[in-house]
């Protein structure tokens, strides 16, 4: 009777298991409601506020991150993922190689150098050839542009420029390419003065334009788009924008339907007794050249959504010059900010911001304590509904969160660049975040979280792994809301450009390819971090050159470092081992992400641009085989303890310079990560001993427990521990 007890179990945790991830026919399947994968932090070292996220459609195991650093570091971050969006890796190019920029790239860690960097970045990738274009603006005088024609690799000398046209005051750029052509369009604004846009025919070989703005009485615009479906608007260009003084600050579009050659303006509507459109107002086209615009309303501080139906009134001659009313989209907030929208099929749309109910009633005034902000994403299948002759009383939207804990316990300034010159104001989330849909219609998506003693932000990302596609006839997106503790990573996949190799064909470094890494409570006074590593077998070739080296950007690869990091109460904690050049031994510690740990920003000693994740207490650990074993006491990371959610824990290997470097441009690189799970702490399985150096309360050490290199997660050898956390994930997941 036990086994047969033990199989019903089974299936009815597998059965609750699909309708929770969603599979075809459940219950799941046909909510509207969406949840998102763990929080993968994109960069461990580098705070990124600002970012934005893209899907490669010609490969949706590719995507991309960007975000800019700021005029003090003269950088600007591209960073790329090859494993769907799991781990990233920094795109740079190598002082190595002449045709990228050469001996000019040093110390600037980024992906190309034959420009400045420093100011707002964007990245567009063209929907059929896969081609990029990066752009990343000099301060505020100048706007660079790279194009890759190798999905983000490298960056040519000849297709890198600093565009032609307005030279200073330049602020926020935008992108958008024609689908299957090499025609690329870029377009940027200065306060007052209007838009800029320029062109290139030829991926960015030469680009004309931006000599005088396109459009004039500007205060801000918020995004570009093109029409790629084919049909009577193909390649029709749509940016959106906030209007200036002489349209009394309205939201609006401009259009033009001549390759950029001249622009027509549409106001939009804005809300009854609607104040100034708050920040951005972004857009997005569906995949029948219908339009949508969202905004933040000034005064009841809600999202708001218009509508342009392409083929109804005016929109049939000139696109984008008939809109419907705005419609409130978000439900059960007090305030919202930064919107940023995209598109699926006819009437599908999905729109993300950051949202709280705290009482407000300004994002300035929301005060630590008040319940804290959350990314949310709204998702509509008739957001046509009232446009043209569609029938319905009114579109309907399903607000859903992204994060799984909240990004922010702070005010949200909106003042721009005005918000330096109060000392108590907190900007550092910069002025928005970004989605982007795969192939089956499924969001991804990167915001800011700030949760750490710095307040400055980590880039994460998420996966959509339940809820409905954007594109119709798409199958719902599945997999797991919070992933699995021992989380496997891809072998072979730590390549990294060491003095002069490709990235492409490098070989892996053994000695640095993470498999994996699981949490565990040793006992109540010690928690507990096994990381999995391909070779350990000899520690004194892990660092390439034995200390004495340096990589492809420059940077002194002086040391090796391991860390896992996690986010817990308000924090972040993390545990590391090093290994310095030529040695064979491995220390070991653990600390807080804080200003005690920071890379400084060069600009103030109290503010920070990464992280160093130099120890800032001990801990025992040990090398058992190839697994790295860290016991580090609970007051130190926080006083987890059984039960404790830890939120993205994550592994990294990274190659740099010792602690005591100052300047970010020689921070370590990552050179391999693994995926992100979330998990409620247990306690370690029985026999998989503690370090050799022995826990207080354990007796000795031992070095036994060591993980498994293969499977789904690869601590195969506690399947008892993996159902109980299987049972406790579908609990948690069913009553959320």
């Amino acid at each position: 009777m036990r086994p047969r007890r033990v199989v019903v179990s089974l299936a009815v945790i597998a059965a609750v298991g699909a309708l929770v991830a969603g599979a075809p026919g459940s219950r799941a399947a046909s909510r509207p409601h969406m949840e998102f994968g763990p929080a993968t932090v994109s960069d461990p070292i580098i705070f990124g506020a600002e970012p934005a996220f893209h899907f490669d459609s010609t490969n949706d195991e590719r995507s991309f991150v960007d975000f800019p650093i700021g005029s003090s570091s003269n950088t600007g971050i591209l960073l790329r993922s090859t494993d769907g969006s799991k781990t990233f890796i920094k795109r740079y190019a190598s002082i190595m190689d002449a045709s990228t920029g050469g001996p000019g790239c040093a110390f600037r860690q980024v992906p190309y150098c034959q420009t400045g960097g420093g100011g707002d970045t964007d990245l567009n990738v063209n929907p059929t050839t896969g081609s990029v274009s990066f752009s990343s603006q000099e301060a505020v005088v100048q706007q660079a542009v790279g194009v890759s024609l190798d999905h983000g690799v490298s960056f040519p000398n000849a297709r890198v420029s600093a565009l032609p046209g307005k030279v200073i005051g330049v602020d926020r750029q935008w992108q958008a390419s024609w689908k299957g052509t090499q025609t690329r369009f870029i377009e940027y604004h200065v306060p007052a003065a209007g838009i800029f846009v320029n062109r290139s025919d030829d991926e960015g070989l030469t680009w004309a334009g931006g000599i005088i703005p396109a459009v004039t009485d500007v205060a801000q615009t918020g995004a570009m788009a093109t029409d790629n479906t084919g049909g009577p608007h193909n390649h029709t260009l749509y940016v959106s924008y906030l209007s200036y003084v002489l349209d009394n600050f309205k939201p609006g579009v401009v259009v033009s339907t001549d390759g950029g050659a001249t622009w027509t303006k549409h106001l939009l509507e804005q809300a009854t007794d609607a104040g100034t459109p708050r920040n951005f107002v972004t857009m997005a086209l569906d995949t029948a050249g219908n339009a949508y615009v969202t905004w933040v309303d000034g005064d009841s501080q809600h999202t708001y959504l218009s509508v342009s139906k392409a083929d109804v009134g005016t929109n049939v001659a000139n696109p984008g010059s008939q809109w419907t009313k705005p419609v409130r989209i978000d439900s059960g907030l007090n305030v919202t900010i930064f919107p940023y929208i995209v598109a699926g099929s006819a009437g599908r749309i999905a729109v993300g911001f950051y949202g709280t109910t705290a009482a407000g009633p300004t994002p300035d005034d929301v005060a630590p304590g008040q319940a804290g902000w959350y990314p949310y994403v709204v998702y509509s299948d008739n957001a046509l509904c009232g446009a043209g002759t569609n029938p319905c009383a009114a579109p309907t939207f399903h607000q859903s969160k992204i994060a799984h804990r909240i990004n922010q316990d702070d005010q949200i300034c909106t003042a721009g660049t005005a918000c330096a010159a109060d000392p108590t104001s907190n900007r550092n989330l910069a002025d928005y975040f970004g989605l982007s849909l795969d192939n089956d219609g499924h969001i991804g998506v990167v915001w800011d979280d700030t949760n750490n003693e710095t307040k400055m932000p980590f880039a994460k990302v998420a996966r959509q792994v339940s809820g409905p596609s954007l594109y119709a006839g798409k199958p719902n997106a599945t997999g797991s809301v919070t992933g699995t503790n021992g989380q496997s990573d891809l072998s072979n996949d730590a390549k990294y450009p060491i003095a002069g190799t490709k990235l492409l064909t490098s070989k892996s470094q053994n000695g640095l390819d993470l498999l994996g890494s699981r949490v565990f409570m040793r006992n109540k006074d010690f928690f507990e971090v096994r990381m999995k590593v391909k070779d350990l077998g000899s520690l004194s070739t892990v660092v390439p050159g034995g200390g004495s080296a340096f990589d492809d950007s420059g940077t002194h690869l002086a040391q090796a470092r391991y860390i896992t990091r996690w986010d817990f109460g308000g924090q972040s904690y993390y545990v590391a081992g090093t290994v310095p050049g030529g040695s064979n031994t491995m220390t070991f510690g653990a600390g807080t992400v804080s200003l005690a740990e920071a890379i400084a920003n060069g600009v103030s000693v109290n503010s920070t641009d990464g992280n160093n994740y130099k120890p800032l207490t001990s801990a025992h650990g040990e090398v058992q085989g190839d697994e790295i074993v860290v016991d580090v006491p609970v007051a130190s990371v926080g006083s987890v303890t059984k039960g404790s959610s830890l939120i993205s824990v994550q592994s990294f290997s990274m190659l740099g310079g010792v602690d005591t470097i100052t300047s970010l441009q020689q921070a370590a690189i990552v050179v391999d990560g693994t995926p992100a799970f979330d998990t409620s702490v247990p306690n370690v399985p029985a026999g998989v001993g503690p370090p050799a150096a022995g826990t207080p309360g354990t007796g000795g050490g031992g070095s036994g427990g060591g993980l498994a290199t293969t499977g789904a997660p690869y601590a195969v050898g506690v399947v008892a521990l993996a159902l109980l956390v299987a049972a406790g994930v579908v609990r948690r997941r069913v009553t959320r």
